[in-house]
């Protein structure tokens, strides 16, 4: 059993890199408050919500911290609903939850959290400051809808048979490769545990990732790119406007065939020109909820595909 029963005060790791050795101290918690859901690697019965980009980056390996703004004493294998989906699309083992950041090691711990350092002041005002760290998430091989309870923000307690059908459809630890279509198509599925990611060169060609569309998105013409910047070289990221222009552009194939070339807006994480996309999404009937699909298929070029999300 991986908590003791027994009342007792013990020592828990931190899960923090070397590189963040502020945060390798040990905290301590009390152990009969632990709420432990049974076996690690098995079928949740309850889920926690999380929006975009932050899932995306989890189910990606790229954030092992889930921030919030309160502790939690649960333990075990959970699920992971994309928030306004309807759908549990993966699970995760949430192993620990650690100490309350300040700004200091909010940002010397931002590969954790995978919160930009110019969206982190505005965590901290808000309250998103305590680590519940995951480990192995992955993603299913097709998500699971479940029954939405009404009011409910945070965790979701699931049906037995949502908690049967995510068990069919878990996929083995460090899955990679083909896996089955994911929201009706198949997409190459990337390893869950962590990945050295080369920002310089933009990672590997052929490498795709998946951006769930909100309203303001398909408003106003633009995709965030936060969860996929993997997908990004580095000097193609520029400022916050056109004079603070990256250094190079890349060429961006858009569903259509056209090819729009612009860089990425850093403040925002945004295709700074905006136009064409805005087209993209009139032309293609794209409605809250459908998901972007990005694939790198040069040093400096992507394509873009729009694709149904979940009815």
């Amino acid at each position: 059993m991986l908590w003791p029963s027994r009342t007792d005060v013990e020592s828990v790791p931190c899960y923090a890199p070397s590189r963040a050795n502020c945060l390798e101290a040990t905290h301590q918690i009390e152990v009969e408050e632990i709420a432990f859901l049974g076996s690690l690697h098995g079928a949740p019965n309850r889920a926690l919500i999380i929006d975009e980009p932050w899932i995306g980056m989890i189910l990606s390996g790229r954030k092992i911290w889930e921030m919030r703004s309160r502790a939690t004493r649960i333990r075990g294998r959970i699920g992971l609903i994309r928030k306004r989906s309807g759908h549990v699309v993966g699970t995760a083992d949430l192993v620990d939850c650690l100490p309350p950041l300040d700004a200091t090691t909010m940002a010397i711990a931002v590969e954790m959290h995978g919160i930009d350092p110019g969206w982190q002041a505005d965590a901290l005002t808000a309250g998103w400051v305590v680590p519940w760290v995951l480990q192995d998430a992955r993603p299913l091989v097709t998500p699971v809808p479940y029954r939405h309870p009404a009011g409910a923000v945070g965790w979701v307690v699931l049906d037995p048979t949502v908690t049967q059908a995510i068990a069919g459809r878990m996929l083995p630890p460090a899955a990679t490769g083909e896996a089955g279509p994911m929201f009706g198509r198949a997409e190459s599925i990337r390893p869950a545990s962590p990945v050295a990611v080369d920002f310089q060169h933009g990672g590997t060609e052929n490498e795709a990732g998946v951006v769930r569309l909100t309203g303001g998105n398909i408003r106003n013409g633009y995709i965030y790119l936060r969860s996929v910047r993997h997908l990004l070289p580095a000097d193609a990221i520029g400022g916050p406007n056109a004079e603070a222009a990256a250094p190079r552009s890349l060429a961006v194939v858009l569903e259509s065939g056209q090819t729009i070339t612009t860089d990425v807006a850093g403040d925002k994480m945004i295709f700074r020109q905006r136009g064409s996309m805005r087209e993209l999404f009139r032309a293609a009937g794209a409605r809250e909820g459908d998901d972007a699909v990005i694939t790198r298929t040069g040093s400096h070029s992507l394509r873009t595909t729009l694709r149904r999300g979940p009815s």
